[in-house]
């Protein structure tokens, strides 16, 4: 059910996994956006949200997707963490303000 509430609210498809979710879309034809990365806290600091991401990716680059977007609004709770982790797996920073953090990764 909640699959298809963020299909239809933001024209999202939902990776799923037993330790946790991530929400995408591909865009442009060529751009992988992840809205979102959930890891069931038992899950956590265990690598889960960058294998999750990394197989999205593989799955996006083979349909001719070139680059990860990601976008961070930093007064939401838990922005740091989500920042470092988002450096981690090597994305850059592309454009920032007040609100938003937007980052990118060739794949």
């Amino acid at each position: 059910m909640f699959q298809d509430y963020f299909k239809e609210l933001k024209n999202l498809e939902v990776y799923e996994t037993e330790s946790g979710f991530v929400l995408y879309r591909i865009q442009n034809d060529d751009e992988l956006y992840v809205r979102d990365v959930y890891v069931a806290p038992q899950f956590r600091r265990k690598g889960i949200a960058s294998k999750m991401v990394d197989e999205l990716s593989n799955l996006a680059k083979e349909s001719g997707c070139k680059l990860l977007i990601v976008d961070v609004e930093p007064s939401n709770n838990n922005a740091t963490e989500s920042i470092k982790l988002i450096l981690a797996y090597g994305m850059r920073v592309a454009e920032a303000n007040d609100d938003e953090i937007l980052f990118v990764k060739e794949i």
